[in-house]
């Protein structure tokens, strides 16, 4: 976990993406806590692909994607980085893997 958090997971639903989605369905490493800047000035976005695709973990929908559907959020990921030129694919987790397209 101490590696995670040196990565840039900065919350419990930020370790989640990384522990239960990213890794397990082997997505491409994204990019964590990515300076930009929004409206209001500077903002860090918590998952950014170079495809380019940002991922943004806020409020309960999220929590639900990461904790509840890890495997069909994998999948969903997955194709939004085909669509943006990413060559692979989500791989399955494991026996009781939901992952679909």
């Amino acid at each position: 976990m101490l590696r995670d958090i040196e990565e840039g997971t900065c919350s419990v639903l930020e370790h989640g993406y990384l522990a239960r989605v990213e890794r397990p369905h082997e997505l491409p490493r994204g990019r964590r806590q990515v300076a930009d800047v929004g409206k209001s000035g500077r903002i860090y976005r918590d998952v950014a692909y170079r495809m380019p695709l940002v991922v943004e973990l806020d409020g309960r929908l999220s929590w639900g994607q990461v904790f509840d559907r890890p495997c069909w959020t994998a999948s969903q990921v997955g194709v939004l980085l085909q669509q943006r030129g990413w060559t692979g694919s989500p791989t399955s987790c494991g026996a009781a893997c939901g992952l679909s397209g």
